[in-house]
């Protein structure tokens, strides 16, 4: 009954739209048994599917159907990174034969998903292709793995060939993760293995990247790199930054910071609010990876300790639940009275 209970109040607000409250408690709304490796997660709302990324073997594909159970097609390959376009049309991953110092050794190759069509494209790069950040439906961002990390801004061909556009960007810096900031149009890369765990923000200008700030971390080692969904906050282990201004950590959370919306900030097994850093609740799992899918305050999750996906939802606790009804009730009424006295 409480499972119920809670994903009528989450379909409810997502009818409604994206829930922009601070005073929300995350509930969960379904559970999908999984036993399979997971690495990485992505989710596109429009054809309702989960993309999952079990780190070196294969990339599923997961479609959510309204009826029954959801229908799985597995894609073998050594993939190396997947990453879903903005749009969510597009769902891109990798796969690199090894590198050198960022240069490129065997095969080099990135895949394209069409989440329209269900079908596979694959095509081949001159440029070391071990991680990838789409840019849009069109251009994406490879990056090498090693030390001394590689960037270059490329494009999907009408052939069989990746289009390579701009200059490769040769770097100091240390392997990492990046995630594309789609809202300012940089990409931002964290160090995941040196002494001081820092940020770097790359501007894309045209077809070019330009190297920009980089963080005066206090953090040892790296860790995560996470954007929030709105764009507004990048999470590096656990500090936070203003995504404009990696100069300066804005908050220090307790936990390293795996997952982020606009109003909270996720560990493994704990939700935040992301703009005082209070612990708001527990998850209830062990979480590794999270699925986001906009503003929308319905995401995905991993739960390691159950082995399940799990459906979670952030739905306004019951006083703001309450006062939002009566905000619509008046709205309606307003409306109402207004047709009444235009007749």
């Amino acid at each position: 009954m409480t499972l119920i209970r809670n994903t009528l109040l989450a379909l409810a607000m997502t009818a409604i739209g994206p829930v922009q409250t601070a005073g929300a408690q995350v509930l969960e709304m379904q559970a999908l048994s999984y036993s399979g490796g997971i690495r990485q997660l992505a989710f596109d709302r429009l054809s309702n599917t989960l993309f999952i990324g079990d780190g070196g073997t294969s990339i599923t594909v997961l479609k959510l159907n309204q009826a029954g159970a959801p229908s799985q097609r597995v894609f073998a390959g050594a993939f190396t990174d997947m990453d879903l376009s903005p749009s969510g049309r597009y769902l891109y991953a990798t796969s690199s034969g090894g590198e050198n110092a960022g240069s490129p050794i065997g095969q080099q190759s990135v895949y394209r998903y069409d989440t329209v069509t269900g079908s596979w494209s694959t095509q081949s790069s001159q440029r070391v292709s071990g991680m990838i950040e789409a840019i849009d439906d069109e251009r994406f961002i490879l990056q090498s793995r090693s030390n001394h990390v590689k960037f270059s801004v490329n494009q999907w061909g009408p052939g069989d060939e990746v289009i390579a556009l701009g200059t490769e960007l040769s770097t100091n810096e240390p392997r990492g993760i990046s995630q594309f900031d789609a809202m300012n149009n940089r990409l931002l890369h964290g160090d995941c293995c040196a002494v001081t765990g820092d940020v770097r923000a790359l501007q894309v200008q045209g077809n070019e990247l330009i190297q920009q700030e980089r963080s005066n971390t206090a953090l040892i080692g790296g860790g995560p790199l996470v954007l929030s969904t709105d764009g507004a906050m990048v999470y590096h282990g656990n500090e936070q930054f203003a995504s404009q201004d990696l100069s300066v950590a804005t908050r220090i959370f307790a936990e390293n910071i795996i997952g982020a919306t606009s109003l909270h900030a996720f560990s493994t097994s704990n939700y935040y609010n992301a703009q005082t850093g209070e612990l708001m609740g527990a998850l209830n799992g062990d979480f590794r990876v999270f699925a986001f899918s906009g503003l929308h305050s319905d995401f995905w999750a991993y739960d390691s300790a159950r082995k399940a996906l799990v459906h979670l939802s952030a739905v306004p606790e019951p006083t703001s639940f309450v006062l939002m009804g009566l905000g619509l009730l008046a709205v309606g009424g307003t409306r109402a009275s207004r047709r009444r006295a235009s007749r």
